[in-house]
């Protein structure tokens, strides 16, 4: 009946869906290897049980690993995140581990359960990548929108509502960025220009530029301003 549980056991390890590696405390050398760790690292179940669990990691990486091992314990699994395993072939991927020690006839032995994140990472790298990017470029526009010699803004296409401007617009019309910000375009416009201003932008096509002449801008002192404007959805 013993033999039997022991059967049953071991066939439950080794089909088990998961890496699994059992290996020796004192000398690291792997006592058993589930179906799922064999054929993603490429050796066979034989080769497996001449290696040590060293074998699989990059040489690298092995002081790091060495000094997790001392925290080991029977009572707690711990994971460890960041390390690295080696296929027969010789590639490297990521993996995460969670391991304990466990009494494996009479002896303490290792018990790791690896789960492979190459492909997450690979995907969180290349979000963080994007995001870089988009950092970047934006930090750009804001530059190059800042610099612009030319009195600049943004406004929404719905509303009129002023969602940006530079310092050449708050240096042309005098109001500060915070004031025109609470502004709309057609605040910008003498009061019976406005209206024929509102329908123009109304029918501006998205891609499409835009150059308005003629035009009369008022100033926060009331100068009026003969203008060009360049727009553009």
């Amino acid at each position: 009946q013993l033999r039997q549980t022991q059967q049953r056991y071991r066939h439950l390890f080794e089909a088990s869906p998961y890496p699994i590696y059992l290996s020796d405390r004192e000398s690291l050398r792997i006592l058993a290897v589930s179906d799922e760790a064999v054929r993603l690292q490429g050796w066979s179940r034989e080769e497996f049980l001449a290696m040590t669990i060293d074998d699989l990691y990059p040489p690298e990486d092995l002081p790091a690993i060495a000094a997790r091992r001392k925290g080991f314990s029977t009572s707690e699994t711990q994971v460890i995140k960041g390390a690295r395993h080696r296929r027969k072939d010789g590639t490297v991927f990521d993996i995460e581990i969670a391991v304990r020690l466990v009494d494996y006839d009479g002896r303490l032995a290792h018990l790791a359960m690896i789960t492979d994140v190459s492909e997450r990472l690979r995907t969180e790298h290349a979000r963080l990548a994007v995001e870089e990017q988009l950092r970047q470029s934006q930090a750009h526009y804001r530059l190059l929108f800042d610099a612009n010699p030319h009195a600049t803004a943004v406004t929404d296409r719905e509303t009129g509502r002023t969602v940006n401007v530079n310092l050449a617009a708050e240096r042309l019309y005098g109001w500060s960025k915070a004031e025109m910000l609470a502004m709309t375009a057609d605040e910008f416009h003498l009061p019976e220009d406005a209206p024929a201003m509102r329908a123009r932008r109304q029918g501006y096509l998205p891609d499409t530029s835009y150059m308005i002449r003629g035009l009369r801008l008022r100033t926060k002192g009331g100068k009026l301003i003969d203008a060009e404007m360049a727009a553009r959805v």
